[in-house]
């Protein structure tokens, strides 16, 4: 899966396809960004997340958090073989001893920095790092959470009583659509 980004956000779709976070679906109450994965550190949380997304169940925009120059990079920041625009070698010179966020580049988001890092990342002359931004469910993956899913193994759970709530909502939410479902079914 190509790891060049749209926007410096991707929204990672089922079979590796990929569009840019201003044309994400309206999650409605599916997605809450106050939740997060608390007890769980960063790598093991996106290992989970990657895992879901495989199967289905889950879909997910990445941030660009770092970026750094690539050996391709720097033959071309010397040489400029790629025929290279100001910008492009502005973005380059500014990652070129050390990794950086996006904002070092200098570049503004008006300029286009964007778009700038992508067209750099595709012809591989920098090496970008990213962070999954926000997740939702699938309609899969809800069909699965509220109808098979079964916890399992040893260990306690804390929920706080906001959560609690988000889930019952969504069950409740899940279940009406499904009757609704199943109505419309019968009647034709």
């Amino acid at each position: 899966m190509s790891r060049v980004l749209g926007k410096l956000t991707r929204t990672v779709l089922r079979g590796g396809a990929s569009r840019e976070a201003q044309t994400l679906p309206d999650r409605g109450a599916e997605h809450n960004s106050s939740h997060r994965l608390y007890s769980i550190k960063a790598s093991g949380r996106n290992q989970v997340c990657w895992r879901l997304f495989e199967r289905g169940f889950l879909e997910f925009t990445e941030k660009v958090v770092k970026i750094k120059i690539s050996a391709e990079g720097k033959t071309a920041l010397n040489n400029n073989t790629a025929k290279l625009t100001e910008l492009q070698l502005k973005v380059l010179k500014a990652c070129s001893n050390k990794t950086i966020p996006p904002s070092g580049t200098r570049i503004s988001r008006s300029q286009g920095r964007e778009t700038l890092i992508e067209e750099l990342a595709a012809k591989g002359l920098i090496i970008i790092s990213t962070k999954i931004h926000q997740i939702w469910l699938t309609p899969g993956g809800r069909e699965y959470l509220a109808s098979e899913y079964t916890p399992t193994g040893r260990g306690n759970i804390n929920l706080s009583k906001k959560m609690l709530a988000d889930y019952l909502e969504f069950l409740r939410g899940y279940f009406s659509t499904a009757q609704q479902n199943s109505l419309y079914v019968e009647l034709f």
